[in-house]
């Protein structure tokens, strides 16, 4: 019921007020498994409001929302055993996630980019993980010079390195033989992530160095001897 109150917002392409947006953003956190089968209904009354957005505010509550969204159908589906819909897969999303991987990625990271750059990117690692299969193999050659390309503006950012770290984990569980061609820079990027100075009271350079021996972690079994030389 009260996500339908709330979606009354959406009515003919309306732009709802930030906090409507802010609203299904916590639901979705809090109440993961009560939510995900209501997404595909939310997403669609989004989606005509998403591409004419152009105000920062608003671009960076949807950001998250999306970003939330994609983390509670990863939850779901982890659990999805215990859930309502247990006939929920994957599948269940793969157009929409298509569609907010693409708004994302190449339009607002690629061809807007904004004071909103680690919003997007804190949601990119969720909804990247949610993409078909074939489209991660075609995306992976752009998405991983992107992220780090990030570090010239951010560097020691945390939330690049996450987004970096869920995306490598990606490409080594599809056994994605793109990545090797990238190995050179990415441990250069890596290298030079894990050399910052790091101190105890800098929460972000902590968990930025956290990250990163994370990302080594991921890509140990496969590319060990490539990392000690």
């Amino acid at each position: 019921k009260v996500v339908q109150l709330l979606l009354e917002n959406f009515k003919n392409g309306h732009h709802p007020h930030v906090f409507v947006v802010k609203t299904l953003t916590k639901l979705s956190a809090e109440n993961p498994y009560s939510m995900v089968p209501f997404l595909k209904q939310i997403l669609a009354a989004m989606f005509p409001t998403l591409f004419g957005t152009k105000q920062e505010e608003m671009k960076a509550a949807f950001a998250t929302a999306l970003g939330s969204f994609s983390k509670s159908i990863l939850m779901y589906l982890a659990n999805v055993e215990k859930t309502s819909e247990p006939t929920v897969t994957v599948e269940s999303f793969s157009a929409e996630i298509n569609t907010i991987y693409s708004l994302l990625f190449k339009v607002w990271l690629e061809k807007e980019p904004s004071k909103l750059t680690i919003t997007i990117v804190e949601a990119l690692g969720y909804v990247i993980s949610l993409l078909p299969r074939e489209r991660i193999e075609k995306e992976l050659p752009k998405i991983i010079p992107a992220i780090m390309s990030l570090y010239k503006k951010y560097p020691g950012h945390s939330s690049v390195t996450e987004c970096l770290c869920q995306v490598l984990g990606i490409a080594m569980e599809i056994n994605n033989v793109q990545l090797k061609t990238q190995m050179d820079s990415l441990l250069k990027n890596l290298h030079q992530q894990i050399c910052l100075s790091v101190g105890t009271k800098n929460c972000m350079a902590v968990k930025n160095h956290s990250e990163v021996l994370r990302c080594f972690t991921v890509l140990a079994p496969v590319y060990a001897d490539t990392m000690v030389d």
